[in-house]
């Protein structure tokens, strides 16, 4: 019970910080993230520090959820009347995103997308 609680406690705490580095954020162009601090009452060291856990705890998430890998070279039609491009894969994100990727696609590339969609929000 008590490491639920526990549990329960660091959620809410990061999704404070989480709205508390939006807001700093989305601060008026030309405030830095000092003056933001104090504004706020927090120091600049504990903004980062925050910053970093809610960071770390959105890494946690995209890395425990990949992204999903469908093959379609079992829904490619034998209907040559319209000569359409297929997609060799179809990658999907946790966030909702759709990428579909060609045949001719490097590895390198592939991975670059990959990587990306992990970070996309």
């Amino acid at each position: 019970m008590n490491s639920q609680t526990s549990l329960v406690a660091t959620n809410v705490r990061l999704q404070q910080w989480a709205l508390q580095i939006r807001e700093c954020q989305n601060r008026p162009s030309g405030m830095n993230v000092e003056t933001w601090c104090v504004d706020h009452g927090i120091t600049k060291a504990n903004y980062y520090y925050r910053l970093k856990q809610v960071r770390k705890a959105c890494l946690k998430t995209v890395v425990q959820s990949q992204p999903e890998f469908v093959d379609l070279s079992s829904m490619v039609s034998n209907d040559t009347a319209v000569p359409v491009s297929k997609p060799a894969a179809v990658l999907r994100s946790p966030a909702g995103l759709t990428l579909e990727v060609e045949n001719t696609a490097s590895d390198s590339f592939i991975r670059s997308l990959v990587r990306a969609m992990i970070h996309a929000e």
